[in-house]
Order: structure tokens, then sequence, then C-alpha cells
């Protein structure tokens, strides 16, 4: 026992103290303190107690503390020296009926889980401020934005008058142009913070999938015509209905589709379809033969601005943000997103989500 770096007190059946080692009394501050061999259990606890050896404020405390050391059975406690240091205080029984008290020294240990504290409230902090700037700045950012959006689309039209210079039209189109891609990433970096906050609320009404995707299709075959990529519509097996926010919904899918437009090289096509899957599910699907992804590269298309290292896909301009902001809308609406590429294949993402009876269950279940 002297050689141990642990204390140990041996009570025998009779509830006294047989053997106390060097090490307790260190722990005790010395050994006018320490627990003496032939005295009993409630004499060495209470003088270890109220002698000061634990840090204990009150005498509530105090009192909890010697119920514990004075009680049969095991203990396994942590508690504070007057000294700061940190012990793990621990009891067995004994097969004579006794007991063995053994006290280890865990300050270092308790150091590292305060740092390790520390650095988590830190770095959640960290992630809240950074969640606060971005909301803070996208909000600040879109009023002045909106107003360069405004005035540009006047002068695009010439509302007021045709200007003198033509290429003056130009300068406005690019102006609104990219003002608009602008508004659009800082109103994607918005739903993320709403999202990774728990904010990102829904307006559910009963949607016709069909309908939505046409929408879409309409929405973006511009977009598809520039990159030079042909866009079918696949078949859409009605009734096809989901109960969802339209707004939310249709923002996942023309995310989905920008994709398939930006990562297809010119001549290649990209297919939608939705449908009524097994077990009350509606399925849509964005298919693509793009330039694809190796399956270890899909956690990081999904992750927040992640990007492929891929010399293809750096030719592209995006925040990274489409897949995440697209699954975490699916996600909110109880609903699931696969994918399946491989690089020189495409892509295909499959959104799956509760039919209009099964949607109406489960977002009042949510609700509740």
């Amino acid at each position: 026992m002297d050689q141990s770096a642990d204390g140990f007190v041996l009570i025998d059946s009779d509830r006294r103290v047989v053997i106390c080692s060097r090490e307790i009394e260190d722990f005790c501050g010395g050994p006018s303190l320490a627990p003496q061999v032939g005295e009993s259990l409630d004499e060495a606890a209470a003088r270890v107690v109220k002698g000061g050896v634990f840090a204990l404020r009150t005498e509530q405390q105090k009192s909890e503390l010697l119920i514990q050391l004075r009680s049969a059975g095991r203990l396994d406690i942590d508690a504070m020296l007057s000294d700061g240091r940190w012990v793990r205080l621990a009891r067995s029984e004994t097969e004579s009926g006794g007991a063995l008290f053994s006290v280890s020294d865990i300050t270092t240990r308790k150091e590292r889980e305060a740092q390790l504290c520390e650095a988590a409230a830190g770095a959640a902090a960290a992630i809240g401020a950074k969640s606060e700037f971005l909301a803070t700045m996208g909000h600040e950012m879109r009023t002045p934005l909106n107003a360069v959006i405004g005035f540009s689309e006047l002068i695009a039209r010439e509302q007021l008058g045709p200007l003198n210079e033509p290429q003056y039209r130009e300068f406005a189109a690019e102006i609104l142009n990219n003002g608009r891609s602008l508004l659009t990433i800082i109103n994607d970096i918005l739903m993320l913070v709403k999202s990774e906050s728990g904010d990102l609320t829904l307006d559910p009404d009963v949607i016709d999938m069909g309908e939505l995707l046409e929408e879409c299709v309409h929405a973006i075959q511009a977009t598809f015509d520039e990159a030079g990529v042909k866009l079918e519509m696949g078949p859409v097996v009605r009734p096809c209905l989901a109960v969802g926010d339209r707004t939310r919904l249709r923002k996942a899918v023309l995310n989905l589709m920008s994709n398939a437009a930006k990562f297809t090289p010119s001549g290649g096509t990209a297919r939608v379809a939705a449908l009524c899957a097994a077990d009350r599910q509606v399925c849509i699907t964005v298919a693509d033969t793009g330039i694809g992804m190796h399956e270890a590269e899909i956690p990081l298309a999904l992750a927040p601005f992640g990007r492929i290292d891929s010399g293809t896909a750096r030719r592209f301009e995006g925040t990274g943000l489409g897949l995440t902001l697209a699954r975490a809308i699916v996600d909110l609406h109880l609903g699931e997103m696969r994918i399946e590429s491989a690089p020189g294949a495409g892509t295909t993402v499959a959104i799956f989500l509760p039919a209009a009876e099964a949607a109406t269950e489960g977002l009042v279940r949510q609700a509740s």
C-alpha cells in the first residue's frame, strides 16, 4: 500500500480502522486529520469532513458526504480537496465484513475535462456567433441589394425612356443578373442558418408533384439551353400527391436540377420524373449524364460549402449549398434523399416524400 500513489484505509467488521496508508495523510494535509488505527469509522469520517479536508461550502454538503462515508455498500464519487486537488473516493466490501477505502488523485483528468468543456463551450459560442453574423449580414445586405436589382431592372427595361447608348442596356442587364445571383446566394446562406438553428419552418399544403416538376422545368429550361444540356420530363404517374411547403420543395428540386445542368457537359441529358413509390411514398428523381462522383465523395458534396476537388467542378461558380439545402428541406418534410453516382456515369438523386395521407399523419405527430 505504501508503494502505491493511491491512499488506502482498511476497516474491519467492527467498523474500526485497521490500516491507514501514508498516502492518506498527504490527502488529509497531515497526520492530525487522517484516520487513526483503532478508531471507529464514524469518528474518522467526522474528523476528516469537519476538519476541512474536502472543499465543502455548506453544512448540507458535509452532512451528505458523512452519510456516504458511514454507509455500507459500494461507493464511487469524485470530490475536491481543500487544496484544490481532485480525488476519486471508492469503497468496496471485504469478505470478512469490513471495507476498503481507496483514494486516487484525478486532478490531471479533471483539468483535461475542464479544458474540453471550455473548448466545447467556445466552439458552441463560435458557431452561434457565426450563425448570428451570417443572419445579420444577410439581412443587412439584402436591403441595398434589392435596391440595386430594382433600379438596374428599371434601366434594363428603359422604363423612363430609351438609353442613348445601346451598350448601357448590356451593362444594366449584367448588373441585374449578377445582383439576382448574389441575392440567391444570400438567401441560400440565410436558409442554411435557419436550417442549422432549427428555425426553418414549413407552410404545408397538398401538392401535385407532377405540376411542381412542370413548374421547375419551365423555370430552369433557359439554364439547360445555355449549357447545351437536353432536359427531359419523364413520366409522372398521377395522382402523385404529397403534403409539403410548395416554395421549399420547389427550391429543393431546382437546386438538384441546377446541379444537373452545371455538372453535365454540353450534349448531355438530364431527366426529371415523379411517381408513387411503395409504402405510401412519392418519389421525385433528377438524373443526369454528367461527370458524376465517387461514392466516398458524396458526403463531401452534401456538406455545407462542400466542393469535390475536380478540375471540371472547379470551372463552375457556386457556394456548394445546393445539395445541403435540398437535403435539409427534405428532412424537414420527414422525407429521405438518396444519391447514386459514379465518375463519368452521371448522378441520380431521388427524393422520397410521404404521400398526402402519410405526410399529414407525420407532420401532425411532429407538431405535437
